[in-house]
């Protein structure tokens, strides 16, 4: 079945919105279509396959996203795009021209769920980002719930940061940062050769993820006690629970997919992606280089510059070397492990 959803929005933006929105739809590559005039994206879910084509005007704007054979999941996330983030940045915000960061509104927007029920006001909430890029860190946040922040962060119109450009992101991670204090908020970062090692250790993402998402939690704990923890699921809960237990961090756990549309995994969210955009900005920069994001044939042309160029110990500075980027950019399976390795 195809559906076509109107989608306004300045080529790079547009981009790079779909991009991170289908990476969490297992997106598989991309490539031009209609002479530069459209991106069609690759996606698998399961073992089926599915398209999404992004189609632009002469004009550098985008004018429609035309998506064949994509799972409701796909479907719901590309349809909010365009009603909010497509609009424009301040629509996205429900801001007035004056006011970009949502605050006096013009026309508000509705924001997310205050808490799952039964989670008591005084809470955490944790979220991820990276972990579908190649290129760049793993970057686990969390931001404690009270009366006093779940009022302020109510008052920003948060989203989950999947749906906003980098430069909306960063615009609310500053007021996040302004509303929620040092004391409670808590940002874990793990560089590419950390997050290599790590993987290493553990042999599963799933437990890496748990590892990350435990001591945010365990952190945040120690600076702001509560009862309730809610986490956006990315795996198996006993991973997450195990991981707790080894932190000694005891506390109630929901954990539920689509957690973004709770206030603080949304503030969780947002705090996590802008960590993750800045710190593969400076990733880059350290090599002359402006990263791409996701995980497209792009990423693959890249990588086998950078591993021609820096070589092996350069891309393992940059890259997860478990991606399967690193065969495509003509890595032997395994030879990322090497101390060393130069393509023929």
């Amino acid at each position: 079945m195809t559906e076509t959803i109107p989608y306004f929005a300045e080529r790079g933006l547009a981009e790079q919105a779909v991009r991170r929105i289908l990476v969490g739809e297992g997106l598989a590559g991309e490539t031009t279509v209609n002479g530069g005039y459209g991106l069609k994206f690759v996606c698998r879910d399961g073992q089926k396959s599915f398209f999404v084509t992004l189609y632009f005007k002469k004009n550098d704007i985008s004018s429609c996203l035309v998506c064949d054979k994509a799972p409701e999941s796909a479907l719901e996330k590309l349809r909010f795009l365009s009603r909010a983030d497509g609009q424009s940045e301040s629509a996205s915000l429900g801001a007035s021209k004056t006011d970009p960061v949502g605050r006096n509104q013009e026309a508000p927007v509705s924001g997310p769920e205050l808490r799952p029920a039964g989670v008591p006001e005084n809470h955490l909430g944790t979220d991820e980002s990276g972990k579908g890029d190649y290129f760049g860190p793993l970057v686990v946040a969390g931001v404690h719930a009270n009366e006093e922040s779940t009022n302020g962060l109510a008052e920003l119109g948060l989203k989950d940061s999947k749906l906003l450009t980098d430069k909306t992101v960063a615009v609310m991670a500053e007021r996040i940062r302004e509303v929620v204090g040092a004391d409670h908020r808590e940002v874990v970062v793990f560089p590419p050769e950390d997050y290599n090692a790590l993987h290493q250790k553990y042999g599963n993402l799933n437990l890496l993820l748990a590892h990350g998402h435990a001591q945010v939690i365990k952190s945040l704990l120690q600076k702001a006690p509560c009862r309730a923890a809610v986490v956006d699921q990315f795996g198996p809960e006993r991973h997450l629970r195990l991981a707790l237990r080894r932190e000694g961090a005891e506390i109630e756990l929901v954990q539920t997919t689509k957690a973004e549309r709770y206030l603080a995994v949304a503030a969780a969210s947002i705090l996590a992606r802008d960590e993750f955009v800045r710190t593969l900005s400076a990733l880059g920069a350290s090599f002359g280089l402006e990263l791409d994001k996701g995980a497209s044939s792009r990423v693959d042309e890249q990588a086998k510059k950078i591993l021609k160029k820096f070589g092996l110990s350069a891309l393992k500075k940059l890259a997860k070397m478990h991606f399967r980027n690193s065969l495509k950019a003509g890595l032997p399976e395994g030879a990322w492990l090497l101390d060393d390795f130069t393509l023929d």
